[in-house]
């Protein structure tokens, strides 16, 4: 009866382990995914600020050349996304920070996932090992009860002849 509670409760050793894989596998799809997003935008800041610097460099040579008045209208133009840019720039690093946490996270969940998995296949290894010690015992019993049939059978169509230990003494009481 408590076996059989223990098989509805848990799945088999077997089960738990392919779904910890499983688990594993879409954590690893996962953890590759946000990396290449972080690679991604990595590379999106760095663009923003290579441009931002071009662009204040441009601005500064146009200031030194003394050409204000078609980089005026340009450089108001560009101030406006100047600003944006750096809350682009701050946006795009908190999410970066963001899926580094949730890297982290996973991470660590994976590694409590692995623990789990090596004690349960270390209890259903201590199980199988008991099963099979039970099964040993198991089997010296049907052995014992041929035996016995074997010589109830003897008996049964040879009549009782006592051995030479039942005459000494050793046959039990009657």
């Amino acid at each position: 009866n408590n076996n059989s509670n223990n098989n509805n409760n848990h799945n088999s050793p077997q089960d738990a382990t392919a779904n910890m894989e499983q688990q594993q596998q879409q954590w690893n799809k996962e953890r590759e995914e946000l990396r290449e997003e972080i690679r991604r935008l990595n590379l999106e800041v760095s663009r923003q600020m290579s441009n931002r610097l071009d662009q204040e460099e441009e601005d500064d040579n146009a200031r030194y050349n003394g050409t204000s008045s078609s980089s005026s209208s340009t450089s108001l133009f560009i101030t406006s996304p100047k600003n944006l840019d750096n809350s682009d720039i701050s946006s795009l690093q908190s999410i970066i920070g963001m899926m580094r946490q949730t890297i982290d996270q996973s991470t660590k969940e994976k590694e409590e996932l692995e623990q789990r998995l090596a004690e349960e296949q270390e209890r259903s290894q201590n199980e199988l090992k008991a099963f099979a010690k039970t099964l040993e015992g198991v089997d010296d019993l049907r052995k014992s009860a041929e035996t016995m049939s074997r010589e109830i059978r003897r008996i049964k169509v040879k009549g009782y002849r006592p051995t030479r230990s039942d005459l000494m003494g050793g046959g039990g009481d009657l």
